[in-house]
């Protein structure tokens, strides 16, 4: 099994959250909502994936890959996206619960449409 591998895909994909997080703080301008705690969680988690992308990615080519790492890359994938969405919530304070933030990323992610916000 090949770690490093999933690691780097892991740092890319959350490199790319970090920067779709970055697409939200035009709309808190427009809304007058406050934009700090959503560039603060990009910023971190761009930072994070970066790291892990060119850190690995050195080590490894994608060549190597096999349905083993590509199974597990996708679990994780789904996992980390979802974790790291949840960060903006968290710090912000919207929603102060880990598990309610947690499914309310999962619930966007996959377009699921359920939601614990009432409004």
């Amino acid at each position: 099994m090949n770690f490093k591998l999933i690691f780097s895909i892991l740092g890319l994909l959350m490199a790319l959250n970090g920067l779709f997080m970055l697409l939200g703080i035009p709309w808190a301008l427009y809304f007058n909502e406050d934009p700090r705690p959503l560039l603060f969680s990009a910023l971190g988690v761009l930072a994070i994936g970066v790291f892990f992308w060119q850190f690995f990615r050195r080590q490894v080519s994608v060549d190597e890959m096999n349905n083993k790492e590509g199974y597990l890359a996708v679990a994780l994938g789904w996992l980390t996206m979802a974790i790291v969405g949840s960060v903006p919530y968290l710090v912000s304070g919207a929603i102060p619960n880990i598990t309610d933030a947690f499914f309310e990323t999962m619930s966007g992610i996959t377009t699921t449409g359920a939601s614990i916000l009432n409004d």
